[in-house]
């Protein structure tokens, strides 16, 4: 069953970036860069953020849609709010 709720969305969302390496690393390029002041380094970090968001985005997306679609020809799938 596909559900929602905030821990879910926290732990599918928040915890899957945290846990990416691409993405912590340009967290720690950030720093460095505003510590420093440097507007090109700021620029670099922030696209390596947004490559490794996107990159999370595309696979969860594309693993989460694959099973949905198995389990809905199955009849086993169900979406609920809470």
């Amino acid at each position: 069953m596909l559900s929602f709720n905030q821990d879910k969305i926290y732990t599918e969302i928040y915890g899957l970036r945290q846990k990416n390496e691409l993405y912590n690393d340009g967290l720690k390029e950030l720093e460095v860069a505003v510590k420093n002041n440097d507007h090109n380094d700021i620029s670099d970090a922030i696209t390596t953020l947004e490559t490794a968001t996107i990159d999370i985005t595309y696979h969860k997306g594309f693993q989460d849609g694959m099973q949905f679609i198995l389990n809905t020809l199955n009849g086993t799938e169900a979406i609920e709010f809470k």
